[in-house]
């Protein structure tokens, strides 16, 4: 009888700890969404400055921190962690570092010079859970979120898109992904190269 009772627990033990282990690497990893079929440059209808809603949102790309370490002392250390360098754009002689940071629903990319100067280049996420500012918009329906921005530059049955002006020295694209009426998640973009 004695011998039965250690199965028993060794064997509830061997559950849980599989059980447990099966919740910690179930996580959603998100890559970036691939640019829209729209063209949202060509006469879009509404346009959205600074201090609109939409632009408001948009800025929330940099609500994480503002490079890998505040990232990681607001979200811990990410799931997964990438790296690449690119040539810097106006400077070729010089390369930039494209780090990307994954987390279960999140993933943010950042850009850092060979200063080491870092920046949020984009934002992706669809995890309601994460405490921050962009839980007042996920996993909302499409038409509360419609009535807060305001109407989207570009509407589809999957995506609204809002184009948001950078003062005069260009625009980015807020995207907002949609499912059956339901906000999924939001793509927020930082106007750096």
């Amino acid at each position: 009888m004695q011998k039965a009772k250690y199965y028993v627990i060794f064997l509830v033990g061997c559950l849980f700890s599989a059980s447990s282990h099966a919740e910690t690497t179930n996580h959603h990893l998100l890559t970036f969404p691939q640019a829209s079929d729209t063209s949202i440059w060509q006469q879009p209808h509404h346009r959205y400055d600074e201090g609109s809603q939409p632009y408001e949102l948009n800025s929330l790309y940099k609500s994480f921190g503002q490079n890998e370490a505040d990232i990681i002392n607001v979200l811990g250390e990410p799931l997964k962690r990438t790296e690449k360098q690119v040539p810097n754009r106006h400077q070729p002689e010089h390369k930039m570092t494209v780090s990307q940071l994954f987390y279960d629903g999140l993933t943010i990319e950042l850009l850092t010079t060979d200063e080491q100067r870092s920046f949020v280049k984009r934002v992706f996420i669809s995890n309601c859970d994460i405490l921050s500012d962009f839980q007042l918009y996920l996993c909302t329906t499409a038409k509360s979120l419609k009535e807060r921005l305001g109407q989207p530059s570009v509407e589809t049955d999957t995506e609204l898109t809002y184009l948001i002006t950078i003062g005069d020295i260009g625009a980015v694209p807020l995207r907002i992904f949609l499912k059956s009426g339901n906000v999924t998640g939001i793509y927020a973009k930082n106007l750096i190269d």
